[in-house]
């Protein structure tokens, strides 16, 4: 089931007493400036799917201005403790809200009137390992909340504020609640969770990295090997080192007809013969090297 589906279906089962239904929030413009975060009471539902290595968390607050002062929106931030990932303001139930230029916090755009406003965001928390420490700054008063989690064996829950325990089953899989109230404005909401899920990501990242390092040295490998063989080889065609050598070998003997036939110069003849052999030197050279590279049998 999806953490909004969970939301609605626990949302309805027992808990902390449910605030009187509350008019909508009334227009900011008719009530007395001045009115800070500190003047807001707010129930809330939080949500932490595990897994082995990410926290995937919902959140569900219902604000609740009953001072006749309207909140201005420069004073209403909700800093999220990190390192925190995808922090995205739900919808429908957000308007109003944004996240903050630093991507970990959700700021006002709007001021707050008298009633009752809605806020829903999700965020992602990357697993540091079985035990998740969260200090948590509450710019209003939590006069209700609420945590919920899969139950895994050996889950622990500690908190600076009271708090009381169960568990409820739905479709076979078995969450554990957490109810807790009395959180002041401006102080922190310290969570301690041990036995969680965890796997770490070191082998699996350093498995990544082996793997590349691996491609890299083959294509270094495959690139020098065609570069010397582009230097040494024989080409492919008329031209190869032994077609050459075939030609300086025919050359040569017409060379030597010529000769007998009278038909070139002594002068001419040496050293046209003499350029030849020191060409023929050469591509005998190139064919050795050839077959020393290519191995036995080439």
């Amino acid at each position: 089931m999806s953490a909004l589906g969970l939301l609605l279906w626990l949302a309805a089962q027992g808990g902390p007493p449910a605030q009187p239904s509350s008019q909508p929030s009334s227009q900011p413009s008719a009530l007395q400036p001045g009115g800070t975060a500190a003047d807001l009471s707010a129930r809330v539902t939080i949500i932490y799917e595990l897994d082995e290595t990410m926290i995937r968390a919902q959140e569900s607050w219902s604000l609740q201005n009953q001072s006749g002062r309207r909140i201005e929106p420069n004073t209403l931030v909700f800093p999220i403790p990190g390192p925190v990932r995808r922090l995205a303001v739900d919808e429908e139930r957000g308007q109003g809200f944004t996240v903050g230029p630093t991507g970990a916090e959700l700021m006002a755009t709007a001021a707050l009137g008298a009633g009752q406003k809605e806020l829903g965001f999700t965020y992602a928390i990357e697993s540091q390992g079985s035990t998740l420490n969260m200090r948590r700054p509450t710019p209003v008063q939590i006069e209700a909340g609420r945590l919920i989690l899969e139950q895994v064996d050996g889950l622990k829950l500690e908190a600076n504020v009271p708090f009381t325990s169960r568990t409820s089953n739905l479709n076979g899989i078995e969450f554990a609640i957490f109810d807790f109230g009395g959180v002041p404005a401006g102080s922190f909401l310290d969570l301690k969770i041990t036995g969680m899920p965890y796997k770490s990501a070191a082998p699996r990242n350093m498995a990544v990295l082996f793997c590349l390092g691996l491609v890299g040295w083959t294509i270094y490998v495959l690139v020098n090997q065609r570069s010397l063989k582009a230097k040494v080889a024989p080409p492919l065609g008329a031209m190869s080192a032994q077609a050459r050598r075939d030609q300086i070998v025919k050359a040569l003997e017409l060379l030597e007809r010529d000769r007998e036939a009278d038909k070139v110069k002594d002068k001419r003849y040496q050293r046209r013969h003499a350029e030849l052999m020191q060409e023929l030197a050469t591509v005998l050279r190139e064919i050795e090297i050839s077959r020393a590279l290519s191995g036995p049998g080439a």
